[in-house]
């Protein structure tokens, strides 16, 4: 087997971080027309591609080369956090349903969880991939706007 390269490694490590916040085992990832786990043993286990059609090989290669272009992407600064942030964490924590209602407000995969999670700075936020830790400090502004 050989070694996998940097950037290839670059796109399963993106594939487990979107797993990692899914949160849902019935959920089914999808980029370019190619479900994430088949990406994922294509990847790591080429061998066991061989008797894929060359069509579906071609198609799997080339959502591999716009994963690379598109979404493995380096993480934006991120700012300190301010008093705002840690008050109005602390008060979503609370009762962010009597703020919100459901989740219904926060467009995507984001929720009032995550973007708790990223007003208090957590750790946990270094585990999620850039497009959603773009998309959360977005929701995160549109909150902001809203409560204050």
């Amino acid at each position: 087997m050989e070694a996998i390269s940097q950037e290839r490694q670059a796109v399963i490590d993106f594939i487990d971080k979107e797993w990692a916040y899914t949160n849902d085992p019935n959920v089914i990832i999808v980029y370019c027309g190619v479900g994430a786990r088949v990406i994922k043993k294509y990847i790591a286990h080429p061998e066991k591609c061989g008797n894929w059609p060359f069509d579906f090989v071609c198609l799997v290669e080339r959502s591999v080369k716009k994963l690379l272009k598109h979404y493995i992407i380096p993480h934006p600064a991120l700012e300190e956090q301010t008093e705002e942030d840690r008050v109005l964490s602390r008060l979503l924590r609370k009762n962010s349903y009597l703020c919100f209602g459901t989740n219904l407000f926060f467009k995507s995969k984001v929720k009032v969880e995550h973007v708790i999670l990223y007003m208090e700075r957590s750790e946990e936020i270094k585990n999620w991939t850039t497009c959603f830790l773009l998309s959360v400090i977005e929701e995160t502004k549109r909150t902001k706007d809203f409560l204050l």
